[in-house]
């Protein structure tokens, strides 16, 4: 329901509590008669030290989905998106779309999700080869991105978690979600050049609490090939779906298109 600020779009955007990347990113990416509307997801800062840490936060996510949705549609959207990506690949293209309708369940307006996104951005790149992805999940977050691609009849060559490799940087700490945040910019263009190889035609970056969008951008101008930041490439196909054409300059080229 657009209003006098978002005269062209109310977006909303669900988001983990502990995410303090997903909001700014999008608002630095919004168009003008765009508004953005943020509910949190309550979960704690939990401390992930192995799997079983880390299957217990997903499964705080998974809680705090429908608590987060029914907050944000007293605002009256008319688009939401949701601003975390491990949730929409988890047990596959079945899970994505069981996730789709619990969300639709109690939204009155249509739903983004990232693993639409990211299959859009590869569809409109014309990316046509096995892929590596880097997130900064555990094995069994990456065990579940590399079968929902799969299923999408797409190649992972690799997978790689980002954490294991920070946590042997000097100054950096991330065993937390907040500390994601916190990783540089110089870190995830290393990691980057880290992953790339001739036998990808392009990267994909999972973890909506890494301020990729930028390093994404720069990546595709020295590597040669699509970097598919996760919250560029949510935030470009909300817009999409909303009826937004505009191109925003600054974070790669899936904003700079129509």
């Amino acid at each position: 329901m657009t209003d006098t600020l978002g005269y062209r779009c109310v977006m909303g955007v669900i988001t983990p509590s502990v995410n303090t990347c997903v909001q700014p990113e999008f608002e630095a990416m919004r168009p003008p008669g765009v508004t953005n509307h943020v509910a949190r997801m309550f979960m704690q800062n939990a401390t992930v030290r192995d799997d079983k840490d880390f299957l217990g936060v997903v499964d705080a996510i998974d809680r705090a989905v429908e608590p987060a949705v029914e907050r944000v549609m007293t605002a009256r959207p008319d688009h939401l998106i949701v601003g975390v990506s491990i949730e929409a690949i988890w047990g596959g293209r079945a899970g994505g779309e069981a996730l789709r309708r619990r969300i639709e369940d109690r939204s009155t307006c249509p739903v983004t999700l990232a693993s639409d996104a990211l299959l859009a951005a590869l569809a409109v790149l014309k990316v046509d080869g096995p892929i590596a992805v880097i997130s900064p999940y555990r094995p069994p977050g990456l065990e579940q991105v590399k079968r929902y691609f799969a299923e999408c009849g797409i190649e992972v060559r690799r997978a790689v978690g980002i954490t294991g490799e920070a946590r042997r940087s000097p100054g950096v700490a991330h065993e937390t979600p907040i500390a994601l945040a916190h990783l540089s910019k110089a870190k995830l263009c290393a990691e980057l050049r880290r992953l790339d190889g001739d036998d990808i035609a392009a990267i994909v970056q999972f973890g909506a609490n890494i301020a990729m969008a930028e390093v994404a951008a720069e990546g595709c101008r020295w590597l040669g090939k699509p970097v598919i930041a996760v919250n560029a490439a949510t935030y470009w196909h909300g817009l999409r779906q909303a009826g937004i054409p505009d191109r925003i300059q600054g974070f790669g080229p899936l904003l700079e298109l129509h």
